[in-house]
């Protein structure tokens, strides 16, 4: 994605309410166009990968880890995931209070689900046609 350099963040919508102050009206609305530049973005990288690969992507998952200041009680050091077979970013933001979304250094788009207890870091996975229909049930 050439939105972002490596390393950085692209959206967090803890950041994007403070930026507001006394604006918070158009939180929703910007946070909206934000999500569907983001989902924009990921579509066109997600053509070219599939003209590089000649390979069909039919979902995105996130695959990371859950840390919890509270330890095992909030789930510390747990695989998590999430995913969207619509290939929507927003469908994959359920169950959050906040969330940011960052390219690392190592070139991932990583998805950060925050809430009471601590937070979600997954690293985007795309999935192919065959690797969804060998593992669908």
């Amino acid at each position: 994605m050439k939105t972002k350099e490596f390393g950085g963040t692209v959206l967090n919508t803890i950041d994007l309410a403070l930026s507001l102050d006394d604006e918070e009206m158009f939180y929703g609305d910007l946070l909206e166009d934000k999500i569907a530049m983001l989902n924009d973005s990921l579509n066109d990288f997600v053509k070219v990968y599939e003209d590089r690969y000649k390979t069909t992507i039919v979902a995105y998952a996130f695959v990371g880890e859950r840390f919890s200041h509270y330890g095992m009680i909030g789930g510390n050091g747990e695989i998590c995931g999430t995913s969207s077979e619509t290939m929507k970013l927003e469908h994959t933001l359920n169950g959050c209070d906040d969330f940011a979304f960052n390219i690392t250094e190592d070139k991932h788009l990583e998805l950060v689900k925050m809430d009471h207890d601590g937070n979600n870091s997954m690293k985007l996975r795309l999935v192919t046609k065959n690797e969804f229909e060998t593992y669908s049930l």
